[in-house]
């Protein structure tokens, strides 16, 4: 009977451990609903719809919210441009991702944001990294928050090869820059300050816009 306490123990310890643990990376298998935007998109995780977040870019904004309202007032230029290119990125992501496409979604180690959606490093069924693609065919700033760091150089290399070589956003003279230190800072202050509950929809889905119309605002 002395001894029983200390079974019981062992046993639950062994069952804490099989316990999934929100802080572990991990991935899913998973099949695209939709692009909602240039890093964001719907997936189909097991019947269940997943708001899935591309860690580490950061395109503009495609749908008219705070954030591109925000983003319009830091580089001083229209809330209509900001859009235009937002819709710009989604157009080009929407080119080669197209719904029913299989796509693996992996985690860094935080796996969601104050919104719920999923924090994800996206792979296509043929191998292409997402994040990375969106990032050097210049439609996305790097934007890598504590603690979902893994491929921050990797991004970084990225945009610079974009930029250098005037790709996608890049093509023309644009105003568009890279998030500032001090901008990074605030974020990832605001990130950890947003552990605490929050409600509504992530900036990204507040609006829609079907597909067609986007192009066509584009031609």
């Amino acid at each position: 009977m002395k001894k029983f306490p200390k079974i019981k123990l062992l046993l639950i310890t062994a069952l804490w451990t099989l316990l999934p643990s929100p802080l572990s990376a991990h991935s899913l298998n998973g099949t695209i609903i939709r692009v909602i935007d240039g890093d964001s998109l719907l997936v189909n995780n097991k019947g269940i719809e997943e708001n899935v977040r591309l860690i580490g870019i950061d395109a503009p904004e495609a749908h008219d919210n705070p954030k591109a309202e925000k983003d319009a007032e830091r580089d001083s230029e229209a809330l209509s441009k900001v859009l235009s290119r937002g819709k710009e990125a989604a157009v080009y992501v929407r080119g080669f991702v197209h719904s029913g496409d299989k796509v693996r979604v992996e985690t860094d180690v935080q796996q969601r944001d104050p919104y719920g959606r999923l924090l994800g490093y996206v792979y296509l069924s043929n191998g292409v990294f997402l994040n990375e693609k969106i990032i050097k065919a210049g439609y996305a700033v790097p934007l890598c928050i504590e603690p979902n760091v893994k491929f921050r150089k990797k991004f970084e290399f990225g945009y610079d090869s974009a930029f250098k070589n005037k790709r996608g956003l890049w093509n023309q003279a644009r105003t568009l820059k890279l998030p500032s230190e001090k901008l990074r800072g605030e974020k990832v202050r605001s990130e950890k300050k947003g552990k605490r509950k929050k409600t509504g929809s992530p900036p990204e889905t507040q609006t829609e816009v079907t597909d067609q119309k986007e192009v066509s605002d584009l031609k």
